[in-house]
């Protein structure tokens, strides 16, 4: 198994000191760079940063090739999951971006209930732009050619406005 994120214990001067005290050298660090703007302490710190930031490279070089040979066979996976997670995010942005309503209304008796305001609002949020956009992405898996599609929606856009459908 590899050892790629372990703890290894060792015994060197900064391992030794602790996490309070490591914080408070940052901050002294951070603190002196800011109040005395000294060239010489500048560049002393720049010369240490870059050497920390290079170190760094071959750090995340060598813990990433690491990573990848152990995980080659759960790239697969990962790459399906990270697909789920992007598609649930588009979809959650349908309503958002889309906007559909109605002013139909269906009237029962002496009450009259608004198909927009009473359902669609409360019960079934969302649900027109997300139909909608159902129907246009299997439009497009059946091949439909995007333009048909767009000349399409404006269509049946100015048909169902006009006729009190869509508002």
């Amino acid at each position: 198994m590899s050892r790629v994120l372990s703890y290894e214990e060792k015994d060197t001067w900064i391992h030794r000191l602790s996490g309070v005290t490591k914080l408070l050298f940052f901050l002294l660090w951070s603190i002196t760079s800011m109040i005395s703007y000294d060239t010489r302490v500048l560049l002393v710190m720049l010369v240490c940063s870059l050497g920390l930031k290079v170190k760094s490279w071959s750090w995340g070089y060598k813990f990433g090739s690491a990573i990848i040979t152990t995980l080659a066979d759960k790239v697969a996976a990962l790459s399906e999951a990270m697909s789920v997670l992007g598609l649930t995010v588009v979809g959650a942005l349908i309503p958002s971006v889309i906007k559909i309503s109605t002013p139909l209304a269906i009237a029962i008796g002496d009450a009259s209930f608004g198909l927009q305001e009473q359902l669609f609002d409360k019960i079934l949020t969302g649900f027109l732009p997300v139909m909608a956009t159902v129907l246009v992405y299997q439009l497009l898996k059946k091949k439909v050619s995007t333009n048909v599609l767009i000349i399409g929606i404006i269509v049946v856009s100015w048909v169902c406005a006009a006729f009190g459908i869509l508002g």
